[in-house]
């Protein structure tokens, strides 16, 4: 089965720490970074290997970029996944701006690892499932697998053939 990467990314070494438990704690691989930077840096380099991440979670203000930058970023390439917004600064223009992009959440600081992990059980589960036909997880009933034969995972017939 592939893995599943969740990207986080938060300044503050503490608060990390606990965003990368509640991943783990979820069943998630957590990949983590210190800046928004490094978080529109690491999500390059996963658009360049064509995999992007099952979901991110990242801090408004950080050294860099803004998590809203960089979300503004991901969605100008056609990137619709799953982001929740961690902010110590939550006010309606903020939410305004984090609707607009389609950030699917924002949690206010400080926020409970239990919030964090059901925000990412929740969004995960809505957009990745496990494919039925070869195991793989994949985002949306598509497959690396199945792709070749002209059917995607969810067309196909479990116990039948193509």
């Amino acid at each position: 089965m592939t893995s599943v990467d969740v990207v986080i990314a938060e300044d503050d070494a503490s608060m990390r720490a606990l965003l990368a438990l509640a991943v783990r704690r979820a069943g998630f691989d957590p990949i983590a970074c210190a800046t928004g930077t490094e978080l529109l840096s690491t999500l390059e380099a996963a658009r360049e290997r064509g995999r992007p991440p099952a979901l991110i979670v990242s801090d408004n203000r950080m050294p860099g970029l803004t998590g809203l930058a960089v979300a503004s970023t991901i969605r100008s390439w056609g990137w619709y996944v799953p982001f929740v917004l961690v902010t110590a600064f939550p006010d309606d223009r903020l939410n305004a701006e984090a609707a607009e992009l389609q950030v699917d959440e924002v949690l206010g600081k400080p926020v409970s690892m239990q919030a964090v992990t059901r925000a990412i059980e929740r969004l995960i589960r809505t957009s990745w499932r496990t494919c039925p036909w070869c195991g793989d997880v994949v985002e949306r009933g598509e497959c690396d697998d199945c792709r070749p034969t002209g059917t995607w995972c969810a067309d196909r017939d479990i116990g039948g053939s193509d």
